[in-house]
């Protein structure tokens, strides 16, 4: 799982807090035992809007037959935060 905790001038701050995990609406594929999810993170605007983008990696992430392939999930930047 990812918690995302924003910052403001002050520090951080609960406000607009963001919990991501596999079992989250329009999260790719389920959580299974091992897959990681979370378990290496990039942030880059990815889709060039001038947002920040979240690259979530799952290294162990089965796709079809092919065990532990591992995949990224992305949830882009907006002006509310992370979206999917």
């Amino acid at each position: 799982a990812v918690n995302i905790i924003y910052g403001s001038v002050f520090g951080l701050t609960t406000t607009g807090n963001q919990f991501w995990s596999q079992a989250s609406s329009g999260v790719n594929d389920i959580a299974e035992e091992y897959d990681n999810f979370g378990s290496s993170l990039a942030v880059q605007d990815f889709n060039g809007d001038g947002y920040d983008d979240l690259a979530i990696g799952v290294p162990g992430e089965d796709l079809g037959s092919i065990i532990n392939s591992g995949a990224t999930q992305i949830l882009y930047g907006s002006a509310s935060g992370l979206v999917v």
